[in-house]
């Protein structure tokens, strides 16, 4: 019994490390995707609506995952041991 809770313990940790890296690369990679839909305008590659549509897009993506981010963060610091 102690083992199947250890093992869950363990998986619990690894999977929330899992999402908090791939919401760092996320967000990390968001300045870029910005700059991808400018480019894009300014070529005449989209229109304005579309490019307005995707800043919207990424701009709710950005709030989730920093949203998500924090949220991780303050779980992390609630778990520490009081000494």
């Amino acid at each position: 019994m102690i083992l199947v809770i250890i093992n869950f313990v363990v998986v619990t940790k690894g999977a929330g490390r899992i999402s908090e890296v791939s919401a760092r690369f996320t967000l990390d990679a968001m300045p870029g995707k910005q700059m991808a839909i400018d480019a894009d305008v300014n070529a005449g590659l989209i229109s304005q609506d579309d490019a307005r549509l995707r800043h919207r897009r990424s701009h709710r993506r950005l709030t989730f995952m920093a949203r998500w981010m924090v949220h991780q963060s303050l779980f992390v610091v609630m778990q520490l041991p009081a000494y």
